[in-house]
């Protein structure tokens, strides 16, 4: 008899560890209804052996007595067997379930991260790309900066050469004529 009730009373300790840790699992997983559904059944199972397991722990020595005389075994093993085999049952059941959400949930998590890292690769090659064209855009516009400053230079050479032929001419001119050359002395285009 000592047996079965230091089993109630492990049982008994059990309880509330049980039903805490199945209230934790169901706010992880608040949209698993067959996770609910074991709970529910696990409840139910706590409470209906609860009732029994203090009934029995509460009768007193005389009735304990009668029933080791008469069915002591039977009775204690159908106690233990029944009342906290169905709560180890029950909490063994929503616990399997609770481990499929688990795994579920892993699988999502796992799923998502595979498509940000295939969002994220795409992101990356999108940017290489833009790079690449900006360095293009870049190298066209140094290539045409330079093909500007090559043709400024030889406009510029071009300009300067024709205003020398200009200078000449003009120098010509104002030789030329007699009045024209005391003009040229006095601008100082005699010198040049």
């Amino acid at each position: 008899m000592r047996k079965v009730a230091q089993e109630i009373l492990e049982a008994l300790c059990k309880i509330p560890i049980t039903i805490s840790s199945t209230r934790r699992v169901l706010n992880i997983f608040k949209d698993s209804q067959q996770l609910k559904q074991r709970s529910k059944a696990l409840y139910e199972s706590i409470l209906g052996g609860l009732g029994h397991m203090l009934e029995y722990l509460k009768r007193n020595a005389v009735k304990k007595a009668l029933m080791a005389g008469l069915k002591q075994q039977s009775f204690e093993s159908r106690l233990l067997d029944d009342l906290i085999g169905n709560i180890t049952k029950s909490r063994d059941a929503f616990n399997e379930e609770a481990e499929l959400c688990h795994k579920e949930a892993l699988q999502r998590l796992q799923k998502r991260g595979e498509e940000d890292a295939r969002e994220i690769k795409q992101e990356i090659r999108t940017i290489g790309l833009i790079i690449e064209a900006a360095k293009q855009e870049e190298k066209r516009a140094r290539d045409a900066l330079a093909e500007g400053m090559q043709l400024l230079d030889m406009r510029t050479a071009e300009l300067s050469d024709t205003f020398l032929d200009f200078v000449k001419a003009v120098k010509q001119l104002l030789i030329a004529s007699p009045k024209g050359f005391e003009h040229a002395y006095h601008l100082g285009m005699l010198n040049a």
